[in-house]
């Protein structure tokens, strides 16, 4: 994220009055998992879950009040292939990565540095 700003505010004409769309790691739950665990030398317990069971879960809990039902609804937005919600941006919209001067990364190097923080 902070390679991006940096980029934005290197590029203000550029980047004036636009929406940009940054993707340094393009993966899979799997693949995250995958790498978490022979990152970590641990096993982890997987619970699948449908998307369309968490999106009518997550809207029932708000709309009952309870707000942490949200948290569901991202997760949702962010690993479901549902029509309105996916935020597949590296497939749906043209990245700024080259303009931003932002360079992709991988799974594996991105654990490497979450489970050293």
């Amino acid at each position: 994220m902070g390679k991006a700003i940096i980029g934005i505010l290197k590029n203000p004409f550029e980047t004036a009055n636009q929406f940009l769309y940054v993707a340094t790691v393009t993966t899979t739950q799997k693949a995250i998992f995958s790498s978490l665990e022979i990152q970590s030398g641990q096993k982890w317990t997987v619970h699948d879950v449908k998307t369309d069971e968490q999106i009518a879960t997550g809207k029932q809990m708000v709309s009952q009040g309870d707000f942490t039902g949200m948290f569901m609804l991202v997760q949702a937005s962010s690993w479901g292939a549902v029509p309105g919600i996916s935020s597949n941006y590296n497939v749906d919209e043209r990245l700024a990565n080259t303009a931003l001067a932002v360079l992709e990364g991988s799974v594996d190097e991105t654990m490497m540095d979450v489970l050293k923080s």
